[in-house]
């Protein structure tokens, strides 16, 4: 849900300068902390906590390490808000992490703060970018956590008492009807979504609304199974996230993942998402775009997380009549190192899983679809699609390794 918090009235005036770095006074730790997006955060949320939640100085801790609270733990807190238990000890009650503004309150910072909960077993955690706030709370009776509806006092912390959870009801995304895939409204609705580059050729809003609103539809779930050698345990649906490349881009928003178990037997997470780009010429930030959609498939490896494909649907479609291909030429990244050899990658192909080359074993074929009919995942084709684009994406992870040495 988020609720806003207008963190603007707090004006952060003095500042200092150390080793030619302006920095904060903070007024916790009485130290010198360097000025940073973040840090500029988490400064004027401790003013807020004060100030607006009643929450008094010496019951907050700031950057405190989990090793604190349990040997070995990993991570630091940004902030801890503590209360008194009926045994007059201090305990968390409030776990905070704080972001900076252009970071977006995902499911993984969500996750992050919810790590440090389980040394800490505080009740209540809240994420902030200093533009919106969620708060959460374990429910008892749920067994999980749900957000809050208002933002709590301190009081309501350290007792329990008058936390309002948000009971309103969940908006999910329904899946279009098929039969008008191809409506204005339907397609201004993808590209306002940000799942149509605005400069992709409007012969393609048919197969790309067709394939993204399979990708989109969390009502609907891929059964486990093995496909072309990928063992898919289970589809995990959507969740809020995002990922980088090797440029330093990223991209943010709502991807289909799969938990899979690899030929070593560890299971691995892989995400899938369909994204526009913005179409602009001589943008100050993003320069000269053309505003094409891209198909991305990311990686999780335990706390690494990248983009193990991002393909140019505008490029990598051949339309043959209603029959779609999307396809690749092997293009690809080894991190700092810049680009390799399309020639390599696809001569590792072929040692390695050349069922996943067309006949002159030149190109990448990823899966076909026929346009006339909504994409489903009891279609074999999708089923294809899925466990190739899967392969393909572990094959040009183990060519990177392979090209780092």
């Amino acid at each position: 849900m988020g609720i806003d918090l207008r963190l603007d009235q707090y004006h952060l005036v003095d500042k200092y300068i150390r080793n030619g770095r302006s920095c904060y006074l903070d007024p916790l730790r009485q130290r010198l902390t360097i000025e940073t997006p973040e840090e500029t955060i988490r400064q004027k949320v401790l003013y807020y906590l004060k100030d607006q939640m009643g929450v008094p100085f010496d019951k907050i801790d700031v950057e405190v390490p989990m090793s604190h609270f349990k040997g070995r733990a990993q991570g630091r807190a940004d902030i801890i808000v503590y209360g008194k238990d009926v045994e007059d000890s201090l305990r968390p009650v409030l776990v905070i992490e704080c972001k900076a503004p252009h970071v977006v309150l995902t499911d993984d910072v969500f996750e992050q703060v919810a790590r440090y909960n389980t040394v800490l077993n505080a009740d209540t955690l809240m994420i902030t970018n200093g533009i919106s706030v969620e708060f959460w709370s374990w429910d008892y009776d749920e067994e999980a956590y749900r957000e809050l509806a208002v933002i709590p006092s301190y009081a309501d912390l350290v007792y329990k008492q008058k936390l309002i959870f948000d009971n309103s009801p969940k908006l999910s995304w329904t899946r279009p009807d098929f039969f008008f895939l191809s409506s204005d409204e339907l397609v201004q609705h993808f590209l306002d979504y940000g799942w149509i580059g605005e400069g992709t050729h409007c012969s393609l809003y048919h197969f790309l609304i067709n394939l993204g609103g399979l990708i989109q539809d969390d009502s609907n779930k891929l059964d486990p199974q093995v496909i072309y050698g990928i063992n898919i345990i289970e589809d995990g649906g959507i969740r809020h996230t995002t990922f980088g490349n090797a440029a330093g881009g990223s991209w943010t928003g709502h991807y289909r993942f799969f938990i899979i178990k690899d030929n070593e037997g560890n299971n691995q997470i892989l995400s899938f998402a369909i994204f526009g780009s913005l179409k602009c010429e001589n943008h100050p930030k993003f320069g000269n775009r053309r505003g094409h959609t891209s198909l991305i498939v990311a990686i999780d490896d335990y706390d690494k997380r990248h983009n193990a494909l991002q393909l140019n649907l505008d490029n990598y479609i051949l339309v043959n009549g209603n029959q779609v291909t999307i396809w690749h030429d092997g293009k690809i990244t080894i991190g700092a190192s810049g680009a390799a050899k399309k020639s390599e990658l696809i001569e590792f192909i072929k040692i390695h899983s050349p069922d996943l080359l067309d006949a002159s074993s030149s190109r990448v074929i990823l899966g076909s679809f026929d346009d006339t009919k909504e994409i489903s995942w009891e279609q074999s084709e999708t089923k294809k699609f899925i466990g190739r684009l899967i392969k393909y994406a572990l094959i040009r992870d183990s060519f990177r390794r392979f090209k780092k040495g």
